[in-house]
């Protein structure tokens, strides 16, 4: 309706990843919360329920081929789809969080961003089309399924839907700073923009 410039009687309100981690559920059920109340989690913070329009890989394609580095006690080394050299641990010590630090990033100068430019060809059929290994999945819990994200569609076969639904139709899409980021981290990143202004202005007109 926002779009159209039609009236609308509330703000659209709704999380932008996931569901509370489990141990985060747990604090808040000795802080009060109720059983009810997290199992009605989303009737209960009144979050407007919504569709995708379909799938939308806007990662690396292909991704990088991870790689296992080093393993020593609960730590592992490793390269991960996106390029990135990290240090995770191995069984997490917290249920839902991830414990991990960033070591190297793929980006660091504007040779290594050409290179990575032909994984993100936005014309790259995955990209878009499910593929057959990903119709085989079949994922049930209420955030990921098909009825409330369409992740696992291809878009041409959701337009009715979208088009005549009554939850909201999201797409999200990584902002400028975010996405230059995932290239270079958060500390290169800013560096980035003191000493190669030229290659996060590249970065970010890129994904523009």
């Amino acid at each position: 309706r926002i779009c159209r410039h039609k009236k609308v009687d509330h703000i659209p309100y709704g999380f932008s990843f996931a569901d509370p981690r489990g141990s985060t559920f747990a604090a808040w059920r000795k802080q009060g919360l109720s059983k009810e109340q997290q199992e009605k989690w989303y009737e209960f913070i009144r979050e407007n329920e919504w569709i995708g329009i379909g799938k939308t890989n806007l990662g690396p394609i292909p991704p990088f081929q991870e790689k296992v580095i080093e393993e020593r006690g609960n730590i592992r080394i490793w390269v991960d789809g996106w390029g990135v050299k990290r240090m995770d641990a191995i069984n997490q010590p917290t249920a839902g969080f991830q414990t991990r630090r960033y070591l190297e990033f793929p980006i660091k100068r504007l040779e290594d961003f050409e290179k990575m430019k032909e994984r993100f060809n936005p014309y790259t059929a995955e990209r878009f089309s499910p593929t057959e290994e990903e119709n085989k999945q079949k994922i049930e819990d209420s955030y990921s399924s098909s009825l409330r994200k369409g992740g696992k569609q291809y878009w041409k076969n959701r337009i009715n839907l979208c088009n005549y639904s009554d939850r909201l139709v999201r797409l999200q899409i990584p902002g400028l700073f975010w996405k230059a980021r995932d290239f270079t981290g958060f500390e290169g990143l800013c560096t980035m923009i003191h000493e190669q202004p030229g290659l996060v202005h590249e970065m970010m007109e890129y994904w523009t």
